[in-house]
Order: structure tokens, then sequence, then C-alpha cells
């Protein structure tokens, strides 16, 4: 094609110019060591460079401060999820999460206890149940990043954190435990026994919660992209082929195991997913992004899946 002549054409001439002016100079040159490393480091820098203007199509700061708001979108979620007392990232870490501690009561004589239990999934459910059901219950949060709710499959720290989550649940039964966890094929096979467990102490509602969404790309950078590649600079809040299926995420079997041994399952599929794509941003501003990087919600999407929960509602 004519667009390919047109590079050889381009890479043929740069070839060789090259020859004269840049390689044989540095072949009589005795400093040529010395041009050779200059050389290199503007090599590797224009590279890093190259990469970075593709990576964001283009300089960032020359698009419209909508889409330089999504690019330069920083969350501080962290201190959402209560992070270094009642979350936190290192294992090592888990016997500061302090189950009193990290337990909101409720003014409210009759408030149901409710406990979120789990990793950074279910961590990141805490702003949008706080926000959601506010002193209207008393919430417990016990979470630890990559701490399945499960006593087999996991680190000798969480096993650790898990049992004496075990031990308090079967001194004083919360009136309902929701279980959120990316759980791993190590894992998964042992959330039956952790179900039944609760089940036997008495608990008399159990929510396990599928996996959360997964996005191909990091989700504010997947709207920020389609802004940019609209003329109107309009805000897409749904998107298909951004997101992995359900089917690959192994929610299938959360679902069957939640079915089999009769407790309440939400998928944030579900929720978030309908005919028309997967939600990315609940409005007009970073602030709305559902998403956070690539599976994490934001406080408007820890809000809308706290919302589906309906935890107050009697069956």
């Amino acid at each position: 094609s004519r667009r390919r002549h047109t590079r050889y054409i381009s890479v043929t001439g740069v070839q060789t110019c090259a020859l004269p002016i840049l390689e044989k100079p540095m072949r009589r040159d005795h400093r040529r060591k010395v041009k050779v490393l200059f050389l290199t480091a503007a090599m590797v820098g224009l590279s890093v460079l190259g990469y970075r203007t593709f990576t964001t199509q283009g300089f960032a700061d020359r698009q419209s401060a909508l889409v330089q708001s999504f690019y330069k979108f920083r969350s501080e979620h962290l201190s959402t999820w209560r992070a270094g007392s009642c979350f936190q990232e290192n294992s090592k870490l888990a016997p500061q999460i302090d189950y009193d501690k990290c337990t909101t009561i409720s003014p409210l004589p009759n408030a149901p206890k409710v406990l979120l239990w789990g990793d950074s999934t279910a961590a990141h459910l805490y702003p949008g149940l706080h926000s959601v059901y506010a002193d209207r219950i008393t919430l417990t949060q016990i979470t630890l990043g990559r701490c399945a709710p499960t006593l087999q499959g996991v680190s000798d720290e969480c096993r650790a954190l898990n049992q004496r989550v075990l031990d308090r649940v079967k001194q004083s039964p919360p009136d309902i435990i929701i279980l959120a966890a990316a759980c791993t094929a190590t894992s998964t096979p042992h959330l039956p026994d952790t179900l039944q467990a609760l089940k036997a102490m008495g608990v008399k509602k159990i929510i396990l919660m599928g996996r959360p969404v997964e996005w191909v790309k990091f989700a504010p950078l997947v709207v920020a992209r389609s802004i940019q590649a609209d003329p109107l600079q309009r805000v897409r809040r749904r998107y298909r082929a951004m997101v992995k299926p359900e089917a690959a995420t192994g929610n299938d079997l959360l679902r069957k195991t939640a079915q089999d041994l009769g407790v309440s399952y939400v998928s944030p599929y579900d929720v978030f997913c309908n005919e028309d794509g997967c939600l990315a941003v609940n409005g007009d501003s970073p602030e709305k992004l559902v998403t956070i990087d690539y599976y994490h919600l934001g406080s408007e999407g820890s809000r809308i899946l706290a919302e589906a929960l309906r935890l107050l509602e009697t069956p």
C-alpha cells in the first residue's frame, strides 16, 4: 500500500543519513563511549515520553478541563475504607484490627447488627453502608487485604484473624453478615465451611457478595478516552467491550454455593450492568466514578451497591 511504501522510504532515508552523520564519526572518535551512553540515555528518555504520550493519547494538558479531570483523577478511597485501623493492606498488621474499635454503634435500641467481613472488596463497601444506613445499623468492619473469610487456603495471618472473627460471632452473633472477597482458587472451595459455621451459630441473614465488575483497562482512563474521542465531549456512562464477562470471574460458582446453602447472593454485575453495558460513571464528574481502578468501587459505586443490598427490608 502507499502508506507501507512511505514508511519503507522514510526508514531507508533515516538509515542512509545515520551512516555518514552518526555511525562513521562515532567509529573514528575516541570519545565514542561517552556519545554512545548519551545517545542511549536519550533514546530511553524518548521511549518513556513516547509511551506516556501513547497511553494518554497525547499530552493530557492539551485536552479540555473535563478530559483532564478524568485523566488526573486520584482517589482518596483509603481514608473512606478506614485504612490503617479497620482495613489493613499488609497481612502482618492483621492483629491491629480490633473488633470493638471497628464497630460503630447505633443510638437506636433495636438497630440490626451488621458485620462486614472480607478483603479490600469488602472494605470498598464500607463508605456506601455508612452513607446509606448511617445510624440505623450497628456496623462492624473487619477487612484485610487478600484475605478471604475462610480458615483454609489463606495465609497464617488471615487465618488467625478469621478465627478471631468466628469466635466473636459465636459469642454474640450479628443479625446480618456480609461476606466479600476476590476469592482465589485455593480459598473459594472452603467458603461453604464458613457459611455453614455461621448458620450453625445462629446468624439470621448471610449475604455472599459476588466478585466485582472487572475492567480490562483502568476505568477512569476508559472514561477519559471516551470523552476525548467525542466531538461533543459527552460523558459516556456505560461500556460493554471494556469489561470482562462475568462468566470469567468465577461468580457462577459463588452463586451456586449460596443457593446450595440457602444464603443470599448479590452479584455486582447484576447491579451495575445491563444490556447497554456496565456503569463506569454515574454523572459528569470524576467524583461520580463507580469504579476507581480495575475493580474497586469509589464512593458513588459503593453507595449504589449498598442500596441494592436492602439491609433493612424484611423478607
